[in-house]
């Protein structure tokens, strides 16, 4: 039987050093990035001039 009760997948957090990174800037530029995919979905569709109903005019009973 393993008597050892480490487990080998928990990762050592003292081996990172996080100090350089600045945490605020990479969240403005996500935020920016996925406001800037928003936009370009919404520019998208607003420019597509034919009808993209998922139906294509089909009648559903209801």
């Amino acid at each position: 039987m393993l008597t050892n009760n480490t487990n080998p997948a928990k990762v050592d957090p003292s081996g990172f050093d996080a100090s350089g990174v600045d945490h605020a800037r990479i969240q403005r530029s996500i935020i920016v990035i996925l406001g800037v995919l928003t936009m370009a979905v919404f520019a998208t569709s607003c420019t597509n001039q034919k009808d993209c109903s998922a139906y294509q005019q089909v009648e559903v009973a209801e």
